[in-house]
């Protein structure tokens, strides 16, 4: 059972943080098995399909890890490196060694062969993170092959989230690539989280600078929390969402509440954004809503509507609604939009419908377009 519970630790923090925690542990001569011990020990868990066999097998040789055997297994774990079998064995010494001695192990990896190194590299970088971030993140520069880069990036910056460092945002905002930080700045996010870090995150994310990166990653971090606080503490994401409510970032915090609630509860979802202060945000966030129940629940959400809740001032709901089913029915769709007041949203929301319909049955669609006069350009056949 024991070894069980660590795999699944492995497993869930990427294999290496427990491997490291645990060789670092104090131990003494009798703990240390001999080096022809640790040299099959090795050479077994390489050649093994099992993860848990090869954790199991490695374990006692990593609790006995130290600069004086580490050379000496660093040639036995290089020389049974089988990609096709899988990384684990590989990952989990480079982890344990960059525990204590990172540097050592950067100068050894870089002599590595490619597939090596491919496998080295993220196992390196994100045990490196948790005792000095800056450096592990400066020592990207060395990898030349940009897909070993992206791939050992994300555990660099799990582990200096986990770490605590401020400087993480720093790090994130002189990524060059936009899409990359909106990927990895929810993984800091969960691992301030995780260390009960929320006020800290918020404090430091207010002293970040004005510029296009940081003021991407600030929107990011609040609308992670935002969706966090949704799934776990429902009053408290609406007490964050209307503190944020008409600030730069406000609208994208609400819709992540908002939407998540309304999949649960429509009516209460609903209810709330029509209390906020009137304006095309409000409007915006509750079509978003809708549409968000409108998916979880077709019936509930279609009943609400039938009942009158809706007034004149929120005849952008049933449009939603309208549109939205006319991928499965065109023609109820239409019967919806019918009944709006004759006005330009009204024909906004036809035309869409029919767009929809056209895209489906071409036919059927084109015959309801001539004998309704909603005027929309019909794709000419090539």
């Amino acid at each position: 059972m024991k070894s069980g519970k660590i795999f699944v630790v492995i497993l869930g923090l990427g294999v290496l943080c427990f491997g490291v925690g645990y060789v670092l542990g104090i131990s003494n001569d009798e703990d240390q098995p001999d080096l022809n011990e640790s040299r099959s020990r090795i050479r077994r868990a390489a050649l093994s399909t099992s993860r848990l066999e090869q954790t199991s097998l490695l374990l006692p040789v990593l609790k006995t890890l130290d600069p004086q055997n580490v050379e000496a297994l660093s040639e036995v774990f290089e020389s049974s490196f089988v990609p096709a079998i899988g990384e684990l064995p590989l990952e989990l010494f480079v982890a344990t060694w960059a525990g204590f001695d990172p540097q050592a192990a950067r100068s050894r990896i870089s002599s590595w062969p490619a597939d090596t190194r491919r496998a080295a590299w993220p196992a390196l970088l994100g045990s490196w993170a948790h005792s000095d971030p800056r450096a592990a993140f400066d020592a990207l520069d060395e990898i030349s092959d940009l897909a070993v880069r992206r791939r050992a990036l994300r555990p660099l910056m799990e582990s200096w989230g986990a770490s605590g460092d401020p400087g993480v945002w720093q790090a994130l905002s002189e990524l060059p690539d936009s899409e990359r930080r909106s990927e990895l700045t929810p993984l800091v996010v969960q691992r301030h989280l995780g260390r009960g870090r929320r006020e800290a995150m918020l404090r430091e994310i207010e002293a970040l600078a004005d510029s296009a990166a940081e003021q991407q990653i600030e929107r990011v971090v609040l609308v992670s929390l935002a969706e966090a606080l949704a799934q776990t503490d429902l009053p408290e994401a609406v007490a964050f969402a209307q503190t944020h409510w008409g600030t730069p970032h406000g609208r994208e915090v609400s819709r992540r509440v908002a939407t998540h609630w309304a999949s649960n509860d429509g009516p209460a979802a609903i209810a709330w954004l029509r209390s906020r202060p009137a304006g095309n945000s409000r409007d915006l966030l509750l079509t978003s809503a809708y549409r968000s129940w409108l998916e979880a629940d077709r019936v509930a959400a279609t009943q609400w509507i039938a009942d009158g809740n809706l007034d004149s001032d929120f005849a952008h709901i049933v449009v939603t609604h309208a549109v939205a089913l006319a991928r499965e029915d065109p023609e109820a769709a239409i019967a919806w939009a019918s009944a709006l007041p004759d006005s330009p949203q009204r024909q906004r929301s036809l035309r869409a419908i029919g767009r929809i319909w056209l895209r489906r049955e071409p036919a059927a669609a084109a015959l309801w377009l001539e004998s309704s006069g909603v005027e929309i350009q019909i794709p000419r056949e090539r």
